[in-house]
C-alpha cells in the first residue's frame, strides 16, 4: 500500500471514530435528558395539585458571550436588545447570544389564594399563547412556586422520541461492534450445527450396526452350521483323495 493510500485510510479512519464519538455523545445525552424529563414530569403530575393558572407576562433575558483582549471568555447579562446589536456590531463569530424566555404566570392555590410565579417558559408550554390566556397547571404543594403544565399525550411523546432518538444514534455509534456480536453468534451456531450434525451421524451409523449385528451373527452361525454337516456327510478321506470303505 501506498504513502497516500494509507494516509487516506487512516484519515477516513479517524473521521469515522469521530462521528461515531459525537453520534454517542448525541445518543447518551438524548436518551438520559429524555427518560429524566418524563420521569421528573410524572413525579411532579402525581404528586402535585392541579389548578388553573393565567399567563401574566412573557419576556426574555439575554446574555452576551465574549471573550475581551487579553481576558478569558465570559458571558454578561444585557438587555436583549443590547446583546443582539453588540453581535451585529462585532461579528457573530466573536459574540455569542444566549436567549432564554421565561414567562410569569398566576394561579389559586389549594388554600384559595392566589400564587404569582417566573418560571422558564417551557415548564408551563405557553409559548403559543396569548397573555391573559388560561390553562391548566400542576404545582407542587410542598414548593409552590414550582409549576408546571398539565402533562399531555405530545409532551409525553417529545420525551419518548427523544429517547428513542438517543437509542438510534448509540445505535449507529455501536453498530460495528453490533454487527460483530451477531456475526459471532452466527458462526458459533454454525459450528454447534455441524457437530451436531456429526455427533448425530455417528450415533446413527452405531445404531444401524448395533441393529444389524446380530443378523449378521444368524448368518455366520448358519453358514458354519452348513460347512460342518457338509464335511460330516462326506466321511473321512484318505491319501490320494481316496475314500476310506
Amino acid at each position: 500500500m501506498s504513502f497516500a493510500s494509507r494516509f487516506v485510510s487512516e484519515f477516513l479512519a479517524g473521521q469515522i471514530f469521530r462521528l461515531r464519538f459525537f453520534l454517542g455523545g448525541l445518543g447518551v445525552m438524548g436518551v438520559v435528558v429524555g427518560a429524566w424529563s418524563m420521569y421528573s414530569a410524572t413525579t411532579h403530575s402525581m404528586n402535585g395539585v392541579s389548578t388553573s393558572a393565567v399567563l401574566v407576562e412573557r419576556f426574555a433575558k439575554c446574555q452576551a458571550e465574549f471573550q475581551p483582549k487579553g481576558e478569558s471568555r465570559r458571558k454578561e447579562a444585557m438587555d436583549c436588545d443590547s446583546a443582539y446589536a453588540f453581535r451585529n456590531a462585532a461579528g457573530s463569530k466573536k459574540v455569542r447570544v444566549h436567549k432564554t424566555n421565561y414567562a410569569t404566570v398566576r394561579y389559586a392555590l389549594s388554600d384559595g389564594s392566589s400564587h404569582t410565579a417566573t418560571v422558564y417558559e417551557g415548564r408551563v408550554e405557553t409559548r403559543e399563547l396569548p397573555v391573559g390566556s388560561t390553562f391548566e397547571a400542576v404545582y407542587d404543594p410542598a414548593n409552590p412556586g414550582d409549576v408546571r403544565a398539565l402533562p399531555t399525550f405530545s409532551s409525553a411523546a417529545y420525551h419518548l422520541m427523544m429517547m428513542l432518538g438517543g437509542l438510534a444514534m448509540l445505535g449507529l455509534a455501536l453498530l460495528p461492534q453490533v454487527l460483530g456480536l451477531f456475526g459471532r453468534d452466527a458462526s458459533r451456531s454454525a459450528a454447534n450445527g455441524d457437530t451436531d450434525a456429526g455427533a448425530w451421524g455417528e450415533d446413527a451409523l452405531k445404531e444401524a450396526v448395533a441393529r444389524h449385528q446380530p443378523a449378521a451373527q444368524r448368518m455366520s452361525a448358519a453358514a458354519s452350521g452348513r460347512r460342518a454337516h457338509n464335511a460330516a456327510a462326506a466321511g473321512p478321506r484318505r491319501q490320494f483323495g481316496t475314500r476310506g470303505a
